[in-house]
């Protein structure tokens, strides 16, 4: 029972990742936020642009890791487990949430070349209230 609640707390839903890693915004958070804050309207439009594929993108990523975590949470329940049978799911969702990271981070780099200091300082701002 106790290693069934541990599972389901360390597997918990794909979203949480995103919210753990993205302090709480969700990708129509930062898209709002964009809007109010950045003035240039080609500046915004590109930004959200930007917003918009990697929200997309980590909405994929979000499936794909809660695949391999209900088939590895579908191993790991069963009397017979060996440890062999779990690391092709592991490694996926290792693999996944590594991908996950840096497709935030390649997001956020892309955001702040594109936006002036001004208006990356004040979007920050606003999304850390």
């Amino acid at each position: 029972m106790i290693l069934l609640l541990l599972l389901s707390k360390l597997f918990g839903g794909g979203a949480a990742t995103v919210v753990a890693y993205v302090p709480g915004h969700t990708p129509s958070e930062i898209s709002k936020t964009l809007k109010k804050e950045v003035a240039d309207e080609q500046r915004r439009d590109a930004a959200l642009v930007i917003v918009k594929a990697w929200g997309k993108s980590d909405k994929q990523q979000d499936k794909a890791l809660g695949k391999a975590r209900k088939a590895l949470l579908k191993i790991v329940t069963t009397d017979g487990a060996q440890r062999a049978e779990t690391e092709p799911y592991t490694a996926q969702i290792d693999a996944s949430i590594q991908e996950s990271d840096r497709s935030f981070l390649d997001m956020r780099f892309q955001l702040k070349e594109k936006l002036t200091k001004a208006e990356w300082d004040a979007a920050v701002i606003r999304l850390n209230r």
